[in-house]
């Protein structure tokens, strides 16, 4: 909901990367709001944490859609262009590009923000739902109350400092998902998975690339499928998502090499981005360090 313009910036489909240069974002630094962190996903996708107090906010011609979860407080803000009541915490608001609102910050508050562009947002329901993307217009939400979003939006969060890309792309098209289901009013049902041979050629690849950088794009694009039913039907045909597929790979890949090499090495062989990182996934998966590993064989 708050906060829009200074991080979204959209000009002629781009999106600044730095913050400091955007003017927006100095305005809204004056009238005490903290950024807590940013991140920009691809010059479409952007989030970021924010806290504020106290403060009147007015939008005019919001550059990007935004939608907002309340993650703690709230509980006395409200819009004053329009009567519909108080915030509290778990509310989700989502404000069009180029819509005006304006707001009261009574007491503290903060909340996750997710930008997103009208074309990004077109491109997945062309790809996910069988309806023209023209037709489809992104809705204002106040104060709105939706389990499915809540979660999809907290998935989003939790990836917020993980080095997967993949990871991260996957749960975008999630809340993209808990956000057209909840606002065209009904569920798409999957059925069947992928078949033997599109499977294995998926498996094949990703074997074949572990140590490169896998995205959801490349692996649709093989499967002549869209990105979310690639994900929805590799789940179905496998019992675990594309991301958690390759991370299995790496990890065996990385098992072999511990007699054979150093640890930095054997990390960029894999396909992580730092030795650090393949020692966290390393750990969460096999539940000892990979020094510990290699002591046990």
């Amino acid at each position: 909901m708050f906060i829009v313009g200074w991080y979204c910036n959209f000009l002629n489909g781009q999106m600044f990367s730095a913050l400091h240069n955007i003017t927006t974002y100095q305005a809204l630094e004056q009238a005490g709001a903290q950024l807590l962190y940013g991140h920009v996903f691809n010059q479409e996708i952007g989030f970021a944490n924010w806290i504020n107090k106290d403060s009147y906010i007015d939008y005019h011609c919001n550059k990007a859609h935004t939608l907002s979860l309340y993650l703690e407080g709230g509980y006395r803000t409200t819009r004053t262009d329009c009567s519909v009541g108080y915030g509290h915490k778990d509310a989700i608001c989502l404000l069009p590009e180029d819509s005006d609102s304006s707001w009261f910050v009574s007491g503290d508050i903060n909340l996750f923000h997710f930008y997103f562009s009208d074309k990004a947002i077109r491109r997945f329901v062309a790809k996910t739902y069988d309806i023209e993307p023209l037709t489809f217009n992104v809705p204002e939400l106040t104060f709105c109350d939706d389990l499915n979003l809540k979660s999809s939006i907290h998935q989003l969060i939790n990836t917020v400092n993980h080095e997967s890309h993949l990871k991260k792309e996957t749960a975008i098209n999630k809340l993209f998902d808990a956000l057209l289901s909840l606002t065209l009013k009904r569920k798409r049902n999957y059925k069947g998975g992928l078949s033997p041979a599109i499977n294995r050629q998926l498996k094949d690849y990703m074997y074949s690339h572990f140590s490169q950088t896998i995205t959801l794009e490349s692996l649709s694009s093989l499967a002549e499928l869209s990105e979310f039913h690639l994900q929805r039907m590799f789940k179905q045909s496998n019992g675990i998502s594309p991301h958690d597929y390759l991370m299995e790979l790496r990890i065996e890949k990385v098992k072999s090499l511990l007699t054979k090499m150093p640890l930095s090495q054997i990390s960029q062989e894999c396909g992580f981005s730092h030795q650090s990182h393949m020692h966290r996934v390393f750990k969460q998966r096999v539940g000892i360090t990979p020094l510990q590993y290699l002591n046990e064989l």
